[in-house]
C-alpha cells in the first residue's frame, strides 16, 4: 500500500471495514452493539498488507472495536469489551515476532518456574481487555477455570506438574506478559 493511499478522515466504521475486507481477503461479520465511530488514520509510509491490517486493528480498538479472525475466510468485528467470548485465534509464534499492535490472539504459556497463582497477578497491569488472563494447574486456587465459566481444563488438558496460562489480549499485551513472564521464571 503506497503512502498516504488510506485517507480516512471521520470516516465511518463501515468504510474501514470495506478496506478491511479488501486488504484481508476475509468477509466481515458485524457483531452487535458496535459503538458508532468515526475513524481518522492517514499512512504515512508504504505498509504491507499484514501492516494495513495491523495498523486497522490498532486503530480499532482505540475505538473500543476488536476484530477476531474465523478461520481463513471471516473476520468478526465486535465491541471490545466481548473479545475475551469470541474464539480467537491461537497464536504460536515466539514472543519478539508478536506484532507490536492490537491484533486480538489467544497464546498458552506453559509455565516451568513460576506457579500461576504468583504469574497471573503480576500479569494482570498488562491485560487490557476483560478476562484476559486464565490460570490453570499447580497454585492457581480454587479452579479460575470455573469462575471463568469454562469446565475442568486441567483435567482436560492433563495439566499435572506444569501449571498453564492462557493469556487472551490484544498481540502488544500479550507480548509485553511474555517478556515479564520471562524475567519471573528466571527468578
Amino acid at each position: 500500500m503506497p503512502a498516504q493511499r488510506i485517507k480516512f478522515e471521520q470516516a465511518e466504521l463501515a468504510q474501514v471495514l470495506s478496506l478491511y475486507a479488501e486488504v484481508s481477503g476475509r468477509s466481515v461479520i458485524r457483531g452487535e452493539n458496535l459503538p458508532d465511530v468515526k475513524i481518522t488514520f492517514f499512512n504515512q509510509t508504504p505498509m504491507s498488507a499484514v501492516e494495513v491490517l495491523q495498523a486497522l486493528d490498532t486503530v480499532l480498538a482505540a475505538q473500543g472495536i476488536t476484530t477476531v479472525f474465523l478461520g481463513t475466510q471471516y473476520v468478526k468485528v465486535v465491541p471490545s469489551k466481548e473479545a475475551h467470548l469470541e474464539p480467537g485465534p491461537i497464536v504460536e509464534l515466539h514472543p519478539d515476532q508478536l506484532p507490536d499492535s492490537s491484533s486480538f490472539l489467544i497464546y498458552i504459556v506453559k509455565l516451568r518456574n513460576v506457579t500461576s497463582s504468583q504469574a497471573a497477578p503480576a500479569l494482570q497491569p498488562f491485560a487490557r481487555l476483560p478476562n484476559s488472563i486464565i490460570a490453570i494447574g499447580s497454585g492457581s486456587g480454587s479452579r479460575p477455570s470455573a469462575a471463568a465459566g469454562l469446565p475442568n481444563l486441567p483435567a482436560i488438558l492433563g495439566v499435572k506438574e506444569h501449571p498453564i496460562l492462557i493469556l487472551r489480549d490484544y498481540s502488544s499485551n500479550v507480548r509485553r506478559m511474555l517478556q515479564v513472564l520471562e524475567k519471573l521464571e528466571q527468578q
